[in-house]
């Protein structure tokens, strides 16, 4: 049940879960760790003013030459799915 929690937790924030059984498994995890984070990107986006206290959706697509085809196959989009927006004033 620890696991799951964990892995449902790096997934909605857009974080990754590595189980390490072994320490002998140490060492690939932190080379996939060391590889994601050489070809990682950082974005930012700032959200219309609703206020809400709601959840709601990001959706990020990769167009790589501005095609306006989305390259979806070819890359790995790793992202958080949602944000929560502040409650309303008062409440």
């Amino acid at each position: 049940q620890a696991q799951n929690t964990l892995k449902t937790f790096a997934a909605e924030t857009g974080g990754m879960y590595f189980p390490v059984t072994f320490d002998g498994e140490v060492p690939g995890v932190l080379q996939s760790i060391n590889g994601m984070l050489r070809s990682q990107y950082s974005l930012g986006f700032k959200p219309p003013d609703v206020r809400d206290g709601k959840q709601h959706k990001i959706i990020v697509k990769v167009d790589v030459n501005g095609d306006g085809v989305y390259d979806e196959k070819e890359y790995i989009v790793q992202a958080r799915e949602f944000y929560n927006a502040p409650k309303p004033d008062g409440k």
